[in-house]
Parts: C-alpha cells; sequence; structure tokens
C-alpha cells in the first residue's frame, strides 16, 4: 500500500471580493477533485488570503506508480482551471 500525498500552493485568478467568496470557489474546485478522483482534498494553508490558497491531496493506492499517475492528473486537472495558477506543488510518498 502507499499514500501519495500532494500540497498544493494556488493563486485565484478571479480575484474574490471577501473570503466567503474565495471559500465558494475554492469548495467547487475541491468537490471536483474529490468526485472525479476518488481522494480527500483538504484545504490546509492559506485560509485568511483571500487571493492565495493551499490544498493537501491524500490518495490511498497499491504501487507508488499508480499514486503518480492520480497527483499527475490532479495536477493537470488544476492546470487547466482558468480560475487558479500553480504557485508551488510538492509530493511526498508513503510506502
Amino acid at each position: 500500500m502507499t499514500v501519495g500525498a500532494c500540497t498544493m500552493k494556488l493563486y485565484l485568478n478571479d480575484k474574490p471580493l471577501n473570503l466567503k467568496a474565495k471559500r465558494s470557489i475554492v469548495r467547487t474546485l475541491k468537490e471536483r477533485i474529490t468526485h472525479k478522483f476518488n481522494v480527500s482534498v483538504e484545504e490546509v494553508g492559506e485560509r485568511d488570503k483571500w487571493q492565495v490558497t493551499e490544498l493537501g491531496i491524500a490518495v490511498v493506492t497499491r504501487t507508488k506508480e499508480e499514486a503518480h499517475r492520480v497527483l499527475n492528473r490532479i495536477i493537470r486537472l488544476v492546470e487547466n482551471d482558468k480560475r487558479f495558477s500553480i504557485i508551488d506543488i510538492q509530493i511526498e510518498m508513503l510506502i
């Protein structure tokens, strides 16, 4: 069993007017990732800043390669979402 963990720092391109608007935008992304890839997603940092967020994503798979494949597909999904720009990505594997 392998646990893949990814932290992704994102810039919100759609300049939310307040934290409530930011959380709504981030929540839709979290739900989309969760439902499409069956992974756990949570906002783990930058919660009080209007234009930046940090997401933590965890996936449990049988192999390291499978975990990398899932996390890379999630990264591509976020890259293609014009509401966000990726600032930083860190991936860790626990075997």
